[in-house]
């Protein structure tokens, strides 16, 4: 009598081991499929900054694109954004690389490339004469940045590219308005500050 249950414990031993080693499998498909596009998502993003780099920036705004249309569990996707605004940008289409930029921020407010979209913005700003807006996106930069490098970019195209370009009451009334001192300024040149054209030394972004 009392061999059924035994039977019936080993079945449900079989079952509970069969549907584990199923389990297993599909996680392991799953996770090798991820993977993998993982890994390609990752050399398509590097092949962007490769012909970023290289000047070859239709390319590079071709592989950044896809990654944000194409691939929408990318991680590389906010830094695409950036990168697609800063290959517009060198293009010369100040429009589109404006309107990218805006779609980081919206899109992702808390990446740590948000701020430079608004570096970004403040470059194309300037590039479509709207030279007041440029000034005071620049200014919200210099105010709050965190990052040290961003901040000494923004003063830097203050000094040395927005200003010899406007007038200088104008210029520091805005930057007045926007609670940033002339000093702040001024005090580029003894800082060292970069002294290249305006955006031309923005670094490229890395994915680390």
């Amino acid at each position: 009598m009392n061999k059924p249950p035994c039977r019936m414990i080993e079945y449900k031993n079989s079952s509970v081991i069969g549907h584990a080693v199923a389990f297993a499998i599909i996680f392991l498909l799953l996770y090798g499929s991820c993977f993998a596009e993982n890994l390609e998502n990752e050399a398509l993003f590097r092949r962007g900054l490769t012909q970023f780099q290289q000047g070859k920036y239709v390319s590079a705004r071709l592989d950044f694109n896809e990654i944000i249309t194409d691939r929408p569990a990318s991680t590389r996707i906010p830094p695409s954004y950036m990168m697609l605004s800063k290959s517009f940008y060198n293009l010369g289409d100040y429009n589109n690389a404006e309107s990218t930029a805006l779609s980081l921020r919206k899109l992702y407010p808390e990446s740590p490339y948000s701020k430079w979209a608004l570096y970004m913005i403040a470059a194309c700003r300037f590039r479509l004469g709207e030279i007041e807006s440029a000034i005071s996106n620049l200014a919200i930069l210099v105010r709050s940045a965190k990052d040290e490098t961003l901040k000494s970019h923004a003063i830097g195209a203050l000094r040395f590219s927005i200003l010899p370009a406007t007038d200088p009451d104008t210029f520091y009334s805005v930057l007045k308005n926007n609670g940033i001192d002339r000093s702040a300024i001024e005090s580029a040149e003894l800082r060292g500050t970069d002294k290249e054209p305006l955006f031309a030394s923005q670094p490229v972004v890395d994915c680390e």
